[in-house]
C-alpha cells in the first residue's frame, strides 16, 4: 500500500514538474507549437525518465543533466530559432535548481553534493520545492505578459493564497516531526498534490472563462456600434431621397441662373449640389440593410478623410449569412483599410469588391498602406499602443470565415494590401 501512494506521489511530483514547465515554454515561445503530437511525445518521454531516475539513478548530476536535455526537447517542440530554446531550456533548470536549494537550505538539509545521491526519496520536500518553482512561474508569467493581466476577482487570489500557504504549513511541520509514519506521510502528500492540481485546474478554467467573456464583450460592443451606424446611414438614405426628390425645383433653378447669363454663380450653385450628393453618395445599393449600412457608413468615412474609394457590390437582398457575421468581418476589414491609408502617403485608396455566385459570396478589399506590416509569429498584431483592448478584429474575421468552412488570404507588395475571402453558404 505504502509503496503504491509513494509512486504515485513521484509520477503527481514529476507531473507538476513537466506542467509547469510547459506553461513557461508556452510564454517565452507564445505557444507556437510545431505540433502537438510532438510535445505530448516528448511529455510521455519525459515522464518515463524521470521516473526511472528516481528508482535506479537518484544522482545529483544524473538528474542535471537530464533535465537539461528534457527541457530541451520540450523546447525544441515550439516555434524558436535555436539560440532561444538553448537560453530558456538553461534559465528554466536554473530557476529548477534553485527552488530545490532553496527548499533544501530552509528545511536543513546542508550535507549537499553534485555526486551524491539526490533527496528524491523525501518526496515532501521535492514536492516543496516544486511549488517554489511554479510561484517563481506564475510571477515571470505575470510579468511577461503585461498586455493580459490575471483578472482574477481580489477574493479568488486571496483564496488561492491562503490554500497554497496551508498546504506548505501542513508539509513543512510533516517534515519537522521527529515520529515518522511513512503512510501518514504519504497520505497527506498525496492529498496536498491533488489539491494542488485541483486548484491550478480551477486557475486555468477561471482563466479561460474571464477570457472569452472579455471577447464576447468586445465583440458585443463592435456589433452594437455598427448597429447604431446602421440606423445613422438609414437617417442619411432618407436624406438622399428627400434630394432626389428636390432635384426638380434645383434644375428650375439652373434654368434661371443660366437665362441671366451669371457664370459664376452657375458655377457655385452647381458646386452646392455636387456637395450635397457627394454627401448622400451610396457605394453599396443590394437592397441588404446590415451590408448597405456597414458598406455605406464606412466608406462615407473613408471619402471624408480624403482616401479615394471604389466599390463594386454584387449580392442579392438575402443571403444564407448570419448578419452579425458580416458586420464583423466588413466592420474590421474596413476598418483596418482605413486606418491603412490614413498612416499611408498619396495616393489613399480603399477597393471593395462583393459579389456573390453559386453558393460562394466572394469578399476582396485593396488599400494603399505605408509598407509596415506588424507581425509576430505569423499573425497581424496591432499597432495601437493599447492591445489589451485591440487586435481582436483579424482573429474575430479568421474565426467567422472559419464558421462557413471558407478561405482568408493576405496579400501585400511595395504599394497595397489585400484582403481575399472566400464563404461557402
Amino acid at each position: 500500500m505504502v509503496e503504491v501512494i509513494q509512486f504515485c506521489n513521484k509520477f503527481a511530483v514529476n507531473a507538476f514538474a513537466v506542467y509547469i514547465t510547459v506553461r513557461l515554454l508556452g510564454v517565452f515561445f507564445k505557444g507556437r507549437l510545431y505540433d502537438k503530437r510532438f510535445l505530448y511525445a516528448a511529455i510521455s518521454g519525459s515522464m518515463i525518465i524521470m521516473l526511472y531516475l528516481d528508482y535506479y539513478a537518484p544522482y545529483v548530476w544524473a538528474n542535471f543533466l537530464i533535465s537539461m536535455g528534457l527541457v530541451f526537447i520540450l523546447a525544441a517542440c515550439y516555434e524558436a530559432q535555436m539560440w532561444k530554446k538553448i537560453v530558456v531550456t538553461a534559465g528554466i533548470n536554473l530557476l529548477l535548481a534553485l527552488s530545490e536549494l532553496a527548499v533544501a537550505l530552509f528545511m536543513g538539509i546542508d550535507d549537499l553534493s553534485f555526486l551524491a545521491k539526490a533527496y528524491n526519496g523525501e518526496n515532501i520536500a521535492l514536492f516543496l520545492s516544486r511549488i517554489v518553482f511554479w510561484i517563481a512561474v506564475t510571477m515571470i508569467m505575470k510579468f511577461t505578459d503585461r498586455n493580459n493581466p490575471n483578472k482574477f476577482p481580489f477574493k479568488v487570489t486571496v483564496m488561492e493564497v491562503l490554500v497554497f500557504m496551508g498546504l506548505v504549513g501542513v508539509l513543512l511541520a510533516l517534515c519537522t516531526r521527529k515520529q515518522e509514519n511513512i503512510l501518514t506521510e504519504s497520505a497527506v502528500l498525496f492529498i496536498s498534490e491533488a489539491i494542488v492540481y485541483l486548484v491550478i485546474y480551477l486557475q486555468d478554467c477561471l482563466l479561460e472563462l474571464f477570457a472569452s467573456r472579455e471577447q464576447a464583450a468586445l465583440l458585443a460592443q463592435e456589433k452594437e456600434y455598427y448597429r447604431r451606424e446602421a440606423a445613422i446611414i438609414r437617417q442619411k438614405q432618407e436624406q438622399q431621397r428627400q434630394f432626389r426628390h428636390d432635384l426638380k425645383n434645383r434644375f428650375q433653378i439652373l434654368n434661371e441662373i443660366a437665362e441671366h447669363g451669371n457664370i459664376l454663380e452657375l458655377k457655385k450653385y452647381l458646386s452646392e449640389i455636387e456637395t450635397k450628393y457627394r454627401e448622400q453618395e451610396t457605394f453599396s445599393n443590394t437592397g441588404n440593410l446590415i451590408v448597405d449600412s456597414i458598406i455605406n457608413s464606412k466608406l462615407q468615412d473613408a471619402v471624408e478623410k480624403k482616401i479615394e474609394v471604389t466599390a463594386s457590390v454584387m449580392l442579392p437582398e438575402t443571403m444564407e449569412v448570419n448578419t452579425d457575421d458580416m458586420v464583423v468581418i466588413l466592420g474590421n476589414l474596413l476598418d483596418n483599410a482605413i486606418e491603412a491609408c490614413e498612416r499611408a502617403e498619396f495616393p489613399k485608396y480603399i477597393n471593395l469588391f462583393m459579389n456573390y455566385e453559386k453558393g460562394c459570396l466572394i469578399l476582396n478589399v485593396r488599400n494603399s498602406f505605408d509598407k509596415v506590416i506588424n507581425k509576430e509569429y505569423g499573425e497581424f498584431v496591432t499597432r495601437k499602443k493599447d492591445k489589451s483592448l485591440h487586435g481582436l478584429g483579424l482573429k474575430n474575421v479568421k474565426n467567422t470565415v472559419g464558421k462557413y468552412n471558407g478561405m482568408i488570404e493576405f496579400a501585400s507588395d511595395e504599394k497595397e494590401f489585400s484582403v481575399n475571402i472566400i464563404l461557402y453558404l
